[in-house]
C-alpha cells in the first residue's frame, strides 16, 4: 500500500512539475483556465457610448480614442458619429493624438493671464484658447487660415488632410507635392494649394479616395469618419499618449488576470470581463476569444489595468514617425520613411456604410 501511494506522490511531482516547466516557457495549449473554470457567457456589449450603433466599420477606432483621450462625447454617453465634425474639433483631435494636450492646457493659462497674445481671439471659445494658439504654433494653423476661420463650420475632407499632413511636422514635404498630377478622377474639385496634403494623406493611406475613383474633397467629414482618421494617425505616429500601450503574447489567463510575455519579461495585469476587445477586422468579440499564444495590444490606465484589447497577428511595425516638434536638428524625408501600412486593412471597402470607412 505504501509503494502504490509514494508511486501515485511521484506521478504527481512529475505533472506538477512537467506543468510550472510548460508555463515557464509559455506553450501552455488549450482552453485558458480562468475562463474554464468561471464558465464565462458570452458577456454583453459594454460601450463608452450608445449612439455607435450601425457604426461597427468605426466603433473600434471610436471606442480606442476615446479611452485614449483624444476624442470626446457630448455628454450622456452621446458621440453623435453621424454629425460633421467642425473644424475645431478636427484641430483638437490632431493635437491630442500628437500629445499635445497639457501643452495645449499651459498655453490656455497664459492666454488667460495675458501672458501669451492670441490673434483672432474674438472667435474662439475660452476652453479652445489654447488649442488653436498651439495650433499656430505648431503650424497646423496659419494665417491665412484664420482669415475665414468658422470653428463650428464642418471641416471638409480636403482641410483635414493639411490638418493630419501639418500634424506629422509634413508641411515641407507637402509643398514638394503640390504640382502633382492626382490620381483621382475629381482632382479638378481639388482646391489650389492643398493638392500636396492629398497626395501625401493618399500615399500614406490616411485619407485616400472612394472605390470609383473619386476624392470628393468639399465632402464634410463627420466624427466616426474622424475617429478612422485619428486613429490611422496614431498608427503612424509615436507621443506621449502611446506610453500605456504594449504588444504582448497571451501565456496565461487566471481568473481576473492575464498573464503576459512583454519584451521577453512575464508581467500580470488586471483585467475585467467588460474590457473591449477587438479583432484585427475591427470587430467586437467577447473576452472569451482570447486565448492562450495569441497576439494582443493592449492599453492601460493609470492603475496599470488592462482597459482596451486589440488582437493582433503579429507585433505591427506601425509606428513610421516620431513627434519631431522642437527638435530642429531632425529632418523627415518622406522618401526615407519605409515602414507604411501595405496591408488592405486601410484601404478595403465593405460596401455597407457608402465607403466611409475609407475616411
Amino acid at each position: 500500500m505504501k509503494k502504490v501511494v509514494s508511486i501515485m506522490l511521484v506521478l504527481v511531482l512529475i505533472l506538477s512539475m512537467a506543468s510550472i516547466e510548460t508555463f515557464a516557457m509559455g506553450k501552455i495549449k488549450g482552453v485558458p483556465p480562468g475562463l474554464a473554470k468561471k464558465g464565462h457567457l458570452p458577456h454583453g456589449v459594454v460601450k463608452k457610448f450608445v449612439d455607435t450603433d450601425g457604426y461597427e466599420w468605426a466603433e473600434k477606432a471610436i471606442e480606442k480614442m476615446a479611452i485614449k483621450g483624444v476624442i470626446k462625447g457630448y455628454g450622456k454617453g452621446k458621440f453623435a458619429p453621424n454629425k460633421p465634425v467642425t473644424k475645431l474639433e478636427a484641430i483638437v483631435m490632431a493635437l491630442r493624438v500628437m500629445g499635445y494636450e497639457d501643452e495645449a492646457k499651459l498655453d490656455l493659462e497664459k492666454v488667460k493671464k495675458g501672458n501669451k497674445k492670441l490673434k483672432y481671439k474674438h472667435f474662439v471659445q475660452t476652453w479652445a484658447y489654447g488649442y488653436i494658439s498651439l495650433a499656430l504654433e505648431k503650424g497646423i494653423l496659419d494665417e491665412i487660415d484664420l482669415l475665414d476661420f468658422n470653428l463650428k463650420e464642418p471641416a471638409k475632407r480636403y482641410e483635414v488632410a493639411k490638418y493630419i499632413i501639418r500634424a506629422l511636422g509634413l508641411e515641407e514635404e507637402a509643398q514638394k507635392y503640390m504640382n502633382e498630377d492626382l490620381r483621382f478622377i475629381d482632382k479638378g474639385a481639388i482646391p489650389l494649394g492643398t493638392v500636396g496634403y492629398i497626395y501625401l494623406s493618399d500615399k500614406m493611406g490616411i485619407i485616400q479616395g472612394y472605390p470609383n475613383g473619386t476624392f470628393l474633397p468639399n465632402k464634410p467629414v463627420t466624427r466616426a469618419e474622424m475617429a478612422v482618421l485619428i486613429e490611422r494617425l496614431d498608427d503612424k505616429t509615436k507621443s506621449e499618449i502611446d506610453n500605456n500601450e504594449k504588444y504582448a503574447e497571451i501565456i496565461n489567463i487566471d481568473d481576473d488576470k492575464l498573464i503576459l510575455k512583454i519584451n521577453d519579461k512575464m508581467k500580470i495585469y488586471n483585467i475585467s470581463e467588460d474590457v473591449p476587445v477587438y479583432t484585427l477586422e475591427g470587430k467586437y468579440v467577447s473576452i472569451d476569444e482570447l486565448a492562450v499564444g495569441m497576439k494582443i495590444k493592449i492599453y492601460l490606465n493609470d492603475e496599470k489595468s488592462i482597459i482596451f484589447i486589440e488582437i493582433k497577428e503579429k507585433e505591427d511595425a506601425d509606428t513610421v514617425i516620431e513627434n519631431v516638434y522642437g527638435k530642429n536638428d531632425l529632418i523627415i524625408d518622406f522618401d526615407d520613411i519605409k515602414v507604411i501600412f501595405d496591408d488592405d486593412e486601410h484601404n478595403k471597402h465593405d460596401g455597407d456604410h457608402n465607403g466611409d470607412d475609407n475616411d
